[in-house]
This record gives structure tokens, sequence and C-alpha cells, in this order.
């Protein structure tokens, strides 16, 4: 992982030295280990270097091919796929970067490379002979890729917002409808930032801008209507186990030592088991694994299973005492780094964890982030069989189900599903007119969070655009299908990404997701949906695949950690006075989005109880208050500043 940026002057004005300098300057955290730019007419390239792999030592970039000038943050993973393809062989490997590979492949497949290559990645390159810059984003959107764009006058790109603000040219303004997002969690949009005319290049997307201005397309998207069918459930298993292992071993690949995050959950101990096997058992490669423990927040702490992983041995463990972090650790550093309000609660977590690892010497870091959208729970496959009316299936699995988890009643779950499923099936008119009738009765912007001003709701249309924004709940047939490419496309996945990122850069710490690997979603979308859900147990095709390799413990677990507990618990006890400060002295601005009364009777609440069902909107206005006091120079809505005069002249 490292650090890009660049413009073109669309004018004809030149880039110069100083101006790349001075946005290399400000992501300078991402790649310590060197700096450097490049600059040709109205073009500049930046780059800063972290050395993750044993090609990037060497690796020098903007490096200049042919007519040809790239700047990426970059790891290829079918690097000897592409060096056979492209004719590389003769090349010797140390000279063979990710960099110079990219390069290679649009000499030969021009914009269609991108689709060629496998791994995380950002980049720009830089046609001479064409006068065109293209552009590329990894297919899951691990790398950050910002850009903005004035037709005729200016494109500027980087992997972080603040770089773009050294431009004279780029506006520092709000914009409001992502703050709407933000507080009525609509992550979905893949696009917007919370900045006005910056944008993110959406994931598995590339963007060409040339003499007749700038053209963006998707060069890949998974299939849901492909389908794999082999002879039984150990075919399944065994090519899932495949797959799954080539996308932990090829994200092993490194000149420094490799850590994992370690939770205790299905996805990070199958990286960890994996991982630990290609790397083997010598002291110099042996993984560390990074786990967050609640030793004081018993409710959210998974060491037991943590420790049935590290007991198989061969790995270096490391603990940190997650309930002794606060949620909003460093919070202004943290949304420095993040420079948007953060939207998950738990990235406390990730900030300890990489906070350990950098002090441990890893730059490389496995995490078990997407498990749950790639591969699925896969439940939905029993609403398709109550709809096939494949009731003894049916009934097997939802008794299993109450067996292994008592809160659910196995009646209930029966009546349920005869009666929901029955109706869509046999009177499908009369389901949705009821659904139709059910909708009209609900008052608009009723699912809205209650501390959002109505009139900042009605200003920028936000329940209509969640109700827009918001996937529907899938409908048999193959609702199971619709709702794991619902997940898999998912905007918050992106957005959980790039933000990881970025936190992850702070550390010089290399973030690297098995999950995100696209053959491992292209896979899962196509497998039946039974091979997800058997015997009350979900994700099936995961347990049967490492069965043997995980502890039992983890294999055949039905639960999953929860940190909401260590939420409820941690965040008055550690930030009471910066809650009461920022809900106290930040009034005026947050008055422009949240209804103030409304707030005051949520915290006030908390504050009484030490519990709140409304947390996360607790969560929420505070970071937003944190954000916009570190931004006052970004310039609000014409509508906000006269509400901020209005509210000044009254007091």
């Amino acid at each position: 992982m490292s650090g890009i940026a660049g413009l073109l002057g669309l004018d004809g004005r030149p880039a110069t030295p100083p101006e790349i300098g001075g946005m290399v300057h400000e992501i300078a955290h991402r790649g310590p280990d060197r700096t450097s730019t490049w600059a040709d007419g109205p073009v500049g390239l930046g780059h800063c270097m972290l050395h993750t792999t044993p090609e990037s030592i060497e690796e020098y970039l903007p490096l200049e091919i042919d007519g040809l000038v790239i700047t990426a943050d970059a790891r290829i993973d079918n690097r000897e796929d592409l060096i056979q393809a492209l004719a590389l062989g003769d090349c010797p490997r140390t000279d063979l970067t990710d960099s110079r590979i990219i390069v290679a492949a649009y000499a030969k497949w021009g914009e269609h490379c991108a689709g060629r290559l496998l791994g995380d990645f950002c980049f720009a390159l830089w046609d001479k002979r064409r006068s065109t810059l293209f552009c590329a984003r990894d297919p899951f959107g691990v790398r950050p890729f910002y850009y903005y764009y004035a037709p005729r006058r200016l494109f500027a790109f980087a992997s972080e917002i603040k770089a773009l603000f050294r431009l004279p040219d780029v506006p520092r303004r709000i914009n409001e409808q992502r703050i709407g997002d933000y507080l009525a969690i609509l992550p979905g949009d893949k696009v917007a930032t919370f900045y006005e005319g910056i944008s993110r290049l959406a994931p598995a997307h590339a963007a060409t801008l040339g003499p007749h201005g700038l053209s963006i397309r998707q060069y890949w998207s998974v299939d849901p209507d492909h389908e794999v069918r082999l002879n039984g459930t150990g075919d399944y298993g065994s090519a899932y186990r495949r797959i799954f292992d080539e996308a932990v071993r090829c994200r092993l690949r490194s000149a420094f030592p490799v850590g994992s995050a370690l939770s205790g959950g299905l996805d990070s101990s199958a990286i960890v088991c994996v991982a630990r096997d290609h790397l083997g058992p010598g002291e110099a490669r042996r993984l560390r694994t990074f786990s967050g423990v609640f030793d004081e927040v018993k409710a959210s702490d998974e060491r037991k299973y943590i420790d049935f992983v590290i007991q198989q041995g061969a790995v270096d463990p490391h603990y940190i005492s997650a309930d002794a972090i606060s949620p909003l650790v460093d919070l202004s550093r943290v949304l420095w780094h993040t420079e948007e309000p953060v939207w998950t609660p738990n990235l406390f977590l990730h900030w300890g964890l990489y906070r350990s690892a950098r002090d441990s010497g890893v730059r490389i870091f496995l995490d078990g982030f997407l498990g749950d959208n790639i591969v699925g729970h896969g439940w939905d496959h029993l609403r398709d069989l109550a709809f096939a009316w494949r009731w003894p299936r049916l009934l097997r699995e939802l008794k299993a189900v109450a067996k292994r988890k008592p809160e659910y009643s196995y009646p209930s779950m029966v009546w349920d599903y005869f009666r929901h499923i029955s109706l869509d099936r046999f009177a499908p008119q009369a389901a949705r007119t009821l659904r139709r009738i059910g909708s009209d009765k609900q008052p608009q912007g009723q699912d809205l969070p209650s501390i959002i001003d109505p009139d900042f709701a009605r200003r920028i249309g936000l329940a209509e655009r969640r109700t827009t924004m918001l996937p529907q709940p899938p409908a048999p047939p193959n609702a199971a299908r619709k709702r794991l490419h619902q997940d898999i496309t998912a905007g918050e996945v992106a957005l959980g990404l790039e933000t990881a990122n970025k936190l992850a850069a702070s550390f010089s710490i290399d973030d690297r997701y098995p999950f995100s690997d696209r053959r491992l979603a292209e896979f899962s979308m196509a497998i039946p949906a039974e091979q997800r859900v058997h015997d009350g147990f979900s994700r099936m095709i995961v347990r049967r695949a490492l069965q043997g390799q995980l502890p039992d413990q983890v294999c055949w677990r039905s639960d999953k950690g929860n940190l909401a507990h260590n939420l409820q618990a941690s965040l008055l006890k550690y930030e009471g006075p910066l809650l009461d400060d920022l809900f106290t002295n930040e009034r005026q601005t947050l008055g422009c989005y949240l209804d103030l009364e409304r707030l005051d009777r949520v915290y006030g609440r908390y504050k009484r109880e030490q519990r709140s069902a409304q947390l996360h909107e607790i969560w929420a206005a505070a970071n937003l208050a944190a954000w916009l006091r570190q931004h006052p120079a970004l310039t609000p809505s014409p509508r906000s500043a006269q509400q901020r005069t209005t509210e000044v002249s009254n007091t």
C-alpha cells in the first residue's frame, strides 16, 4: 500500500513540481520509504512508497516506459499468468514490479487491461501518444481513489482527499446530501463523498480522460446468473478450499513480517489457519496474530475461541485490551485520516490492532472483513424452500435451527414461513396489495432516525432517498441468490475497505483481505444455495471446506461475537466529557442537521440509564460534530449559513 496523486490541466496550463510535491507531501504518511514526482506539460504524477512486496524494494514511481507513465498503489496477484501472457518471462523477476506489469498489460490490451488484473490496486497511467489519462480501481475498492473534475479546466486525483485540497481550484464545500446519508445510515452511494465536487472512482470502474472529456465505465461485475454445478458437497467444499487457499496465499507475498487479525470468528480464524500453514513454523516467517479481548465487558469477549486457534501452535499471538480503549480513541487524529465522519463504531478496535501490529514490526495485515458479504449466510434459502413447497426439507432445517438456537421457537418459525410464503405463492396480488396498504399508512420518513431535523430531511429529500437506496428484501424464487448479490455489491463494502485502508496507512500497514478476491466472489455467487445452509448451520461451504484445519469449536460454532455490548458500556465511561462538550458547544453547527431537542432527550436518557436503544444516533451525532469542528473552513450550503446567522442574531 502506497499513495498516489496527480493532475491534468485541461486548459493547457503546465503542472508544476511544487503542485505535485504539495499533494504528495499531504499523503506522505502512506509511503514513508520514498516520495517522488514527475511532470511534463499539463500532466503531473506523484507517488509515496511503502515497501511491502520483495519487488517493491527497488520500485521507483512514477515510472515511464515507451511513452507510458504510471503511478500506482497496487499489488497484482496473478503475476505469473500475466508474465506469461505478456511474454515477460525473460525479464529478471526483481525487475518485474507490479507497476511494470500494469504498463505492459495496458500496452497490450489498452483500456481493457483492468479486467485482466487480480489484486488490490488503483493507478493512473498517462499515455503520451494518445494524450489520454487512464485510471482504474480494484473490484471491491480496497485501494481508495478520489478525484475532482472541472471540465475544460482541471482533473486531479489522489489516494486521499486531503491531497486534493492542496490545489487552490478544488472547492471546500460540504455535501449535505452525504451528511443526510450518514445520519440515516445509507452507505450505498459508491461515488459521493462529504465534499461537494469530490468523488470516488467506484470499485471495478475505470476512468478515461481524453480530448473528448471524461468517461467512466465498469470493467467487472459479479454475474448473478452464472451457476457452477459439481457432483456433490465434497466437490463444492474442495473447490472452495482451493480458491480460498489461493486467495490467502497470494496475499502473503511480503518482504516483511506478516500479521493477521484473529477475532475468534469463522472468517479470521480460517485466514489464520491457512496463512499459518503457508508461512510455516520458522521463527522468521511465523504468522503474528492480533486479537482484541474484553476482560471487563464479557458479553463482547471472544477469547475462548481465539485461544482454540492459538493452541494449534505455529503463530505468535498478541492481545490488546479492547475494552480499555475508548470507542472514540484519538478522535481528532482518526478523523484527519478518515477525512469523513466514522460510519462504524467498531473502528476503534482496528486502531488498536494496527498500532500493535506496527509495534511488532508487521507491515502486512490480513483481515477477515467481507466474509459475511462474499460467502453469505444463506438463510434466505429457507424462504426459497417454502416458496417451492419443499416442506419436508424446510421443516428439518427449522427443527435444526431451533435446536442450535434456543431463542427461536420452532412452531413460530413454521407459522411465519407458512403465513408469508403461502400468500406470496398463491395470492401474489393480494400480498402486494396488503404491503402497499401497510406502507401507505406509514408517515413519510418514519424510519429516519429521530434526531434528524425534519426541515433538513425534507430539504434534501432524505425520506425519498432512503426509499430509493435501501435494498428491498429479496423475494422468492431465488431469494438466496438475490440476497448474496445484494451483499456482494453493497455500498458499505467499499466504504468499509477504504476507511480501514486509511487507518492502516496511518501506521504504515498494508491491509489485505482474502475475501475481497474476485475469484472467491464469483465462485460463491455461482454455487447452489443449499451449499450454504444445512442442518441448522449457515455458511456450510466454509465449514465443510476447512473442517479438520479449523478447531472444531470454531468451525461448528453457531453464534457470533457482538461488540455492541462494549460500545454501550464504554462510550460514556471514556468520553462523557467529550460528548458533553460536543453537544453543548457545537449546537449552532449541529442545528443545521439535527433536531437538538430530540438529541438532548436521547442523550439525557443514555446518561441517566447508561444504556440506549438509540446509541448509534448518539455515536453519529458526536462524530459529525467533531468532524464539523475539525473543518471550520468548509463552506456550508446557503440555507445552512442563513440559519446560523439567524440563530446568532437571536442569541
